[in-house]
């Protein structure tokens, strides 16, 4: 508290020289004068510190006690404002900053989320600015329980929302729904079949009577294990459920253009400076054209942050965009095929359960001006695929009609 009284009301440093400083000291405190701060320099000499508006009082005491007193420092707290006349920026300066203190909190400056995890970021503050929580919303026309009942309609990923304002901060606090288990329905008939064509290679049957074993060739569609046990004693059935993993073939195509474009010497250089003030963003100087054959441009930003790490919608954007002459190269088939191979072994993984690439046989063919990748793969994948079963259907199964089935 005594720092905040000196930062207002200042303070003065003076050096008492008498025989008993002590004596002097007295006397001030006889009359009312409060002495904050007393460092001793030898036993003649001390330096005390008084408030601003005291130290001519206090020198006058020292000397009428037959002491010397000097002010060697001063701080003149708020009473430098006398002097804001004279210089009109200061004087403006100190004017904003007062209305900065009393108008910015009343919006919004900051926004954060907690609580996300399954959901970004982004997500959250793009239905939090269709209702209204954006940069420079005003915290009194902010209606928190509105706000959380929009924003579980708008997004159904949230079990609980709310919305809480302080100042120039707005913090989105979010809880996210429990994914339901996927529940197995025992009751279900199913029956296990082929899903792709291969060569069995591991059978792992969990319910249902397996009607393959390894080694097997199969198509796919084809029956592997059935949810139907002894039709010809009872009928008994059940969620049939199996692992079975087989060698597949695959074949993929790609192609690009035979001629690309090198980059070669830079030949220009230029950039553009912009400054992001939330959602406004302006250009101060530079150039920012569109980029063309040849060119390439960099962005990079310097976003403004608070202790705590908070994020400022203050952001520093410089563009810079590099010109370079290019010339048309011919592609060989071993640089084709490093651009090509990556993507079409992604390509068949992600068409596959559980897959693994065995062995790839790689055909290039360069014709009209394009490189064809023609790629054969050897797999090991999971081929069992739960199909449902319709007992009193009018379909045939097994090779038996209903009837045959002894149903109706």
């Amino acid at each position: 508290m005594n720092r905040v009284t000196q930062f207002f009301r200042g303070y003065a440093e003076i050096l008492l020289e008498a025989a008993e400083p002590e004596r002097c000291l007295n006397r001030l405190a006889a009359e009312g004068i409060f002495v904050r701060d007393v460092r001793k320099r030898s036993s003649f000499s001390a330096v005390i510190r008084v408030s601003y508006l005291e130290k001519n009082k206090a020198v006058n005491l020292i000397q009428m006690t037959q002491g010397e007193a000097s002010v060697q420092a001063e701080y003149r707290g708020v009473f430098a404002l006398q002097d804001a006349g004279k210089r009109p920026v200061l004087a403006a300066g100190i004017l904003l900053a007062i209305l900065a203190l009393l108008v910015l909190p009343k919006y919004v400056w900051v926004i954060t989320v907690q609580g996300n995890e399954a959901l970004s970021e982004q997500e959250i503050l793009r239905a939090a600015e269709e209702c209204g929580v954006m940069f420079g919303a005003k915290n009194s026309e902010l209606d928190s329980q509105r706000i959380k009942n929009r924003m579980l309609q708008k997004l159904d990923a949230l079990q609980w929302a709310a919305v809480n304002c302080s100042g120039g901060l707005c913090e989105i606090r979010v809880k996210e729904r429990t994914p339901m288990p996927q529940v197995l329905d025992h009751k279900l008939i199913t029956d296990v079949v082929a899903g792709k064509g291969g060569t069995i290679t591991e059978v792992r049957v969990l319910e249902g009577t397996a009607l393959c074993e390894a080694g097997d060739t199969v198509e796919a569609g084809q029956l592997l294990v059935s949810g139907i046990l002894d039709p010809s004693v009872h009928l008994r059935t059940v969620h049939a459920q199996a692992e079975i993993y087989a060698v597949t073939n695959h074949e993929s195509t790609a192609a690009m253009p035979e001629y690309h474009t090198v980059r070669t010497e830079e030949t220009l250089r230029h950039a553009a400076h912009f400054i992001r003030f939330g959602r406004f963003r302006i250009k101060l100087s530079g150039n920012s054209s569109n980029c063309t054959a040849g060119c390439d441009k960099m962005i990079s930003r310097h976003t403004m942050t608070l202790p705590g790490g908070y994020v400022l919608p203050l952001e520093w954007i410089t563009e810079t965009c590099i010109h370079a002459a290019c010339s048309d190269e011919t592609l060989s088939e071993e640089e084709a095929a490093a651009v090509l191979e990556p993507w079409l072994d992604r390509s068949v993984l992600s068409r596959t359960v559980g897959g693994k690439i065995r062995s790839v046989k790689r055909d290039m063919e360069i014709s009209e001006n394009r490189i064809l990748c023609t790629v054969q793969y050897t797999c090991s994948e999971m081929i069992a695929r739960e199909q449902e079963v319709n007992l009193f259907g009018s379909e045939q199964y097994y090779g038996r009609t209903n009837s045959e089935r002894g149903t109706d």
